[in-house]
């Protein structure tokens, strides 16, 4: 199983929280997931922080990497 964590904040850094870790059953159903994730959260004034996948090897995959608060 794949494990996507997404942080998101509101543009500063006091704003920041992340998600319950959720889990997929590949590399793609995650990217998927990010990509409805941004779609959310910018409608209601969010932006990703963050999105990290722990690989079935233990492995960590950087998705998305965001630290623009502006």
């Amino acid at each position: 199983m794949y494990e996507l964590t997404i942080g998101i904040h509101r543009g500063t850094i006091t704003s920041r929280d992340v998600e319950q870790p959720e889990s997929f059953e590949s590399m793609d159903d995650c990217i998927k997931a990010v990509a409805k994730a941004k779609t959310f959260y910018s409608g209601i004034g969010y932006k990703i922080w963050f999105a990290e996948v722990k690989n079935p090897d233990g492995t960590k995959t950087t998705l998305e990497q965001n630290t623009n608060y502006n």
